[in-house]
């Protein structure tokens, strides 16, 4: 039992991802399979919204909302009070400007902050899966626009991709949020609506733990994090049942 549990919870991404394919090499057999991932903290360690924020903030593009200095301190504020809220917040912040200015700042954001921090084991294990001919879906509270240039990267399809949207009017955002928000319970109801049971879920924080109990064979989590405005422990819960957790050095 100790060395199962050794496997199960390491520092080290290699051994990790031995195990993890190891243990799953049984439970991909059939193309088309589904494995589930979160975005930010999951397969890279930055937040990529966050990071392109900051980024329009020096170039002058976007400004703090009314009564914050900055806006990682609006941020700061939000996510004290409410994860839902602060990502409302994120994709609202980009109000009036054209999907095609946002989706290039957002490319050059990504490759200059967020690439660096790519994560090798769900990077790795996303590959092993794609090799398997799996499904791969990413689920995220974050706005499509800042995490398109990573989930690319990796091979994931754009229509694999269910993140935070809002509506737009004449190829401009708005603020007005649209479908569902990606977080917690929400995440779980986009898994249970793919066309079959993900045998896979990988996140980072208590936000991801609904979807991440939708699995059949195998869950990770990722160098897992306590939310500002939510006091549960998601390696606690990982330990509880049994997942694969990646430790940060």
């Amino acid at each position: 039992m100790l060395g199962l549990m050794m496997t199960r919870q390491s520092t080290d991404s290699t051994i990790l991802l031995d195990a993890l394919t190891s243990h799953l090499d049984d439970a991909f057999t059939q193309p088309g399979q589904i494995a589930v991932f979160d975005a930010d903290g999951t397969l890279w360690r930055d937040d990529a919204t966050e990071s392109l924020l900051r980024y329009l903030e020096t170039l002058g593009l976007i400004t703090p909302p009314e009564g914050y200095a900055s806006i990682d301190a609006a941020l700061t504020a939000m996510y004290e009070t409410s994860y839902v809220d602060a990502c409302k917040y994120c994709a609202s912040a980009f109000s009036g400007h054209g999907i095609r200015d946002v989706m290039r700042w957002s490319e050059q954001s990504f490759a200059r902050y967020v690439l660096p921090t790519m994560i090798p084991l769900t990077n790795g294990l996303i590959q092993w899966m794609q090799q398997r001919n799996a499904e791969v879906h990413v689920i995220s509270a974050s706005p499509w626009w800042a995490i398109l240039p990573g989930t690319r990267r990796l091979g994931i399809s754009d229509d694999h991709v269910h993140a935070l949207n809002v509506d737009m009017e004449d190829d401009c955002l708005t603020e007005q949020s649209v479908g569902r928000i990606q977080s917690g319970l929400g995440k779980a109801k986009t898994a249970a609506s793919l066309h079959s049971a993900p045998v896979f879920a990988a996140g980072n924080t208590v936000d991801d733990a609904y979807m991440m109990r939708l699995a059949t064979s195998a869950a990770l989590a990722v160098e897992p994090q306590v939310l500002t405005d939510d006091p549960r422990d998601l390696a606690s819960i990982a330990r509880e049942n049994g997942w694969f957790i990646l430790r940060k050095n």
